[in-house]
C-alpha cells in the first residue's frame, strides 16, 4: 500500500540522515499496526538497523520475519547470511547465501565466496569469486576475494 511505501521511504531517509532511532520507531510502528505484518520491508529495515548496531541476534529475527513474508527477498537472505557469519555460524550461512546468490546480487556472491572459504571449500569459493568478478569486472572486493 502507498502508506507503507511512504513510511518506509521516510524510515530509510531518517536512517541515512543519521537518525537510526527515529527510523526504527517508524518501522516498529508499521509492524505493530499491522502494515508491516504483511510486508517484508519494515522487518528488513529493522534488521539492517540492528546489524548496523552489531546486534546480530535481533537482526537475525528481523531478517527471518522478512523471509517468512517473502522467501525470495535477496537482501534479507544476504543479510541474514552475513549475521550468521558474524556469529560464527558458517554452516547455516552457506545455504542462505547460495539462495541469495541464485538471484544474482554481487554482494551475495561475494559473501558466499567468503563463507565457502571460511568453511574450507576453497575451490568453490574461488568459483563464486570469479562469478562475482564477472558481474562487476572492476570490483576491488571481487578481485580481493579471488586473490585469497
Amino acid at each position: 500500500p502507498p502508506e507503507v511505501a511512504q513510511r518506509l521511504s521516510e524510515a530509510v531517509s531518517l536512517a541515512q540522515a543519521g537518525q537510526p532511532d527515529a527510523a526504527r520507531a517508524v518501522c516498529s510502528a508499521l509492524v505493530e499496526r499491522g502494515g508491516g505484518s504483511r510486508h517484508p520491508q519494515p522487518h528488513f529495515v529493522l534488521g539492517v538497523l540492528a546489524s548496523a548496531d552489531g546486534n546480530h541476534v535481533a537482526a537475525e529475527a528481523h531478517y527471518r520475519a522478512a523471509l517468512s513474508l517473502e522467501p525470495s527477498h535477496a537482501g534479507a537472505l544476504t543479510n541474514l547470511g552475513q549475521s550468521l557469519l558474524a556469529t560464527g555460524r558458517v554452516a547455516e550461512a552457506v545455504p542462505l547465501l547460495r539462495r541469495a546468490a541464485s538471484f544474482g546480487p554481487l554482494e551475495a556472491r561475494l559473501n558466499l565466496a567468503s563463507a565457502l572459504a571460511r568453511a574450507g571449500e576453497h575451490s568453490e569459493a574461488a568459483e563464486e569469486a570469479a562469478r562475482a568478478a564477472q558481474l562487476s569486472p572492476g570490483s576491488a572486493t571481487a578481485l580481493t576475494v579471488l586473490g585469497d
